[in-house]
């Protein structure tokens, strides 16, 4: 009975097991459900979840006659995503964890069987630090082009892709057609650039943006947990129309909410859909309504 324990122990180990190979000045990684790519420079080029990759290729940056290449990560000025500064370079590995330094700056790689933590800190050559105050230095990753959207189910909802609506920073979730994505915390925000000064087609960077104004002068760390499907949480959209653009509605009529409920993913759902509302002013009455759901692969 032991052995068999032993046995099943040692197994699920081995399933959730990081290997990571160097190829020549790179480093490969290979998770369970993941595979990643660093480059020498100290970029995460590559991050392959489910069989399919978030990172962005590669892409020419010029500004004022200037041409540079960014990959999945970079750092840049705050607000200045076409100014890229220099990757520290020099990427070494130590245990699970691959270290890039130079040029005024390191980032450190951490690999868990699930997660991806991000340590950064100091001040890129020519440039002001990470924890430099107002304006920081920013630290990005430059997603792909081709994900299927972004959302932020506990605050902000859905926030699409490319992302262009406003929104607030926070914990953010990006996923792919298949379901398959990442959460990621402490998030700045997502800005979708679209410019003739990126090349080469669809002229656009899909960036999320990591900063921070706090001058304690200790390292940043920043996490990414990884999945293969997303939970019912975050596959599932909603769209409410309002028949008042202002949400306030006169008492002697009743209001119409329509309102589309989907689900992603091969997810099924069983429940209602809840509504309360009151006057704005006196708060009473509050006035309930809801309406049964039953969503399925099928009919989502």
């Amino acid at each position: 009975m032991r052995l068999m324990l032993l046995l099943t122990l040692l197994a699920a180990l081995a399933a959730q097991a990081v290997t990571i190979t160097r190829d020549g000045d790179e480093f490969a990684i290979t998770g369970d459900i993941y595979t990643a790519w660093v480059s020498k420079d100290g970029a995460l080029i590559s991050l392959v979840i489910n069989g399919v990759e978030f990172m962005a290729p590669s892409v020419e940056i010029t500004w004022k006659e200037k041409k540079t290449t960014v990959a999945g990560l970079y750092a840049a000025p705050m607000n200045q995503w076409y100014h890229p500064y220099l990757l520290p370079g020099g990427a070494v590995l130590r245990d699970n964890t691959i270290r890039a330094e130079g040029n005024g700056w390191w980032i450190e790689y951490a690999f868990g069987p699930d997660t991806v933590d991000l340590t950064y800190f100091g001040a890129p050559e020519g440039g002001r630090g990470f924890r430099a105050g107002y304006p920081p230095a920013e630290l990005y990753l430059n997603l792909s082009p081709e994900l299927h959207r972004a959302c932020d189910p506990e605050n902000q909802g859905e926030l699409g892709w490319p992302v262009n609506r406003p929104h607030e920073p926070g914990n953010y979730t990006i996923l792919a057609k298949n379901g398959a994505g990442f959460h990621a915390t402490d998030v700045c925000r997502m800005q979708a650039v679209k410019h003739g000064a990126v090349t080469p087609e669809p002229h656009r960077l899909d960036l999320l943006v990591y900063n921070t104004y706090d001058q304690t002068q200790k390292p940043i760390t920043r996490r990414l947990k990884l999945f293969r499907k997303a939970d019912l949480a975050h596959a599932l959209t909603m769209e409410i129309t309002s028949p008042n653009p202002d949400h306030i509605f006169a008492e002697n009529k009743p209001a119409v909410f329509p309102v589309k409920v989907t689900t992603l993913y091969g997810h099924t759902l069983k429940g209602a859909l809840a509504f309360t509302g009151a006057p704005y002013v006196w708060k009473t009455p509050e006035v309930t309504a809801s309406v049964p759901l039953a969503l399925t692969a099928a009919q989502p």
